[in-house]
């Protein structure tokens, strides 16, 4: 009788955008999940995926690539700032056709439908929800999730 394998880390696929909407492609990055630092760079369509532990909650990425550039207060110098953002990590997600389901897998490729994971329908939602689907014509741009949206928000994000 074989002896049951249980995997002991899961797949983190995240796509990373910046403000006009374009891949942060080819962008080494730092991910800190449990105590544990990973390191690699993003693809060509901005999407980075790293096997983390597979009990993790939250994180932290930080690109190197510099973003931002930020005037400090009462001088004439320009600082440079790294992108980083915390991460909630979830060990499942509700269906796509559900607005907890969506905003999960909406945040997760880069267009930030709501700060946490609910399933509340709100300005931000709709707004992501646009931004997919002017992404990807076809499809309307209503800002709903009907069953073009749904399944190809499934088919980008991979379920």
């Amino acid at each position: 009788m074989l002896a049951e394998t249980i995997p002991l880390t899961k797949s983190l696929r995240i796509r990373l955008i910046n403000d006009l909407d374009q891949p942060i492609k080819m962008s080494k990055y730092r991910l800190e999940v449990d105590e544990q630092m990973f390191e690699g760079i993003t693809n060509n369509e901005g999407i980075l995926q790293h096997d983390i532990p597979l009990g993790a909650k939250t994180g932290k990425l930080i690109l190197n690539k510099k973003l931002f550039h930020v005037s400090e207060k009462n001088t004439d110098k320009i600082k440079v700032e790294n992108w980083s953002i915390d991460l909630q990590i979830v060990d499942s997600m509700a269906p796509g056709d559900q607005i907890a389901g969506a905003q999960a897998r909406l945040n997760n490729l880069g267009f930030f439908a709501s700060k946490e994971i609910n399933e509340q329908y709100n300005e931000q939602t709709k707004r992501a929800i646009q931004r997919f689907q002017a992404a990807y014509p076809p499809l309307k741009v209503t800002g709903n999730i009907d069953q073009e949206t749904r399944k190809k928000l499934e088919e980008v994000y991979g379920s």
